[in-house]
């Protein structure tokens, strides 16, 4: 149910997919910013962000909730991110 969300809102596993503690790592590159998901095996979910400067900051730090993940998404990378995304399938 998790790794489907994060498929459908446009992250795709890393290469090196398992990390400290057995975490998966999933990435979605934009023009010039980047968004890190680290998945840990509880559920908890770490979504880091990375500006055109790539200066990273932590902008979700819980258990997985995919309505607030999407809203922090959205506010932090406008409207560039939720352009080619259906709001229909990702909330169903």
């Amino acid at each position: 149910f998790v790794t489907a969300y994060l498929s459908k809102i446009g992250f795709t596993p890393s290469i090196t997919n398992v990390g400290p503690e057995y975490e998966q790592s999933y990435l979605i590159e934009l023009i010039n910013e980047k968004f890190i998901c680290r998945l840990q095996p509880n559920l908890r979910l770490k979504i880091i962000y990375q500006n055109s400067d790539c200066e990273l900051k932590t902008i979700f730090d819980g258990f997985f909730k995919k309505t607030e993940i999407f809203e922090i998404m959205k506010s932090v990378a406008g409207t560039s991110f939720a352009r080619d995304l259906k709001l229909s399938q990702i909330l169903e």
